[in-house]
């Protein structure tokens, strides 16, 4: 009996680092890479299936997100090293119209992030969910996963509390805008493998972030 081919799709493209996520950019043809071990961003040209650039920005960008108008690029930062190194977790807002860029400082590492069609970039950490305006750098509080547990979940007496081990992140389009204080929580728990699955809605549905905590 012969041995069973292998179907291969599109090309290998090599980028010389470990990818941790991509954005699409149709407007500019591009695909934007995260490239973890690097602490770059590689822009894969869609036409020529090449890196065009790479753009240098903090240590282990985890993540990305395109805003809805192609404009601000986000990039979290997962740095979250043990003692006696210092925690890097950060947020990188990138105007790639303008090219200016700016860090925020963020107090636990990042999962991930999705901008709203309102503009606005809803950020998952492993302690709470906060919600960017790229345009002026501000950021609110929308709530904390130990306030999602303690409020929403039944939980028998004397279980630990939850902690997040991953999330994704995902944005609806038919929505027109969203705020924090409009914000709404629509909690589905489920036990899958010891670990519980909570989904977090916005009552527009403009948000969706799904997280993993691990008892």
């Amino acid at each position: 009996m012969g041995q069973a081919g292998v179907a291969t799709f599109g090309d290998v493209v090599v980028i010389g680092g470990q990818a941790a996520d991509i954005a699409l950019d149709e407007g500019r043809g591009v695909l934007y890479v995260a490239n973890f071990t690097a602490g770059r961003i590689d822009v894969l040209s869609l036409a020529g299936n090449s890196i065009q650039t790479s753009i240098h920005v903090p240590p282990a960008p985890s993540s990305l997100a395109l805003s809805a108008n192609g404009r601000f690029l986000a990039v979290t930062h997962f740095g979250n090293v043990l003692s006696p190194g210092s925690p890097t977790n950060a947020l990188t807002i990138m105007d790639r119209s303008g090219g200016a860029s700016q860090t925020f400082a963020l107090n636990s590492p990042p999962l991930g992030v999705a901008f709203g069609a309102d503009g606005m970039a809803l950020v998952a950490t492993t302690s709470e969910f906060l919600l960017l305006d790229p345009m002026t750098g501000r950021t609110d509080l929308v709530d904390t996963v130990a306030g999602l547990v303690a409020n929403t979940i039944p939980a028998l007496p004397g279980t630990p509390p939850g902690q997040i081990v991953a999330a994704s992140m995902a944005a609806s389009r038919s929505a027109l805008r969203s705020s924090a204080s409009a914000t709404s929580l629509r909690i589905s728990p489920s036990d899958v493998n010891g670990r519980r699955s909570i989904t977090r809605k916005a009552s527009s549905c403009l948000f969706s972030a799904n997280v993993v905590l691990d008892r």
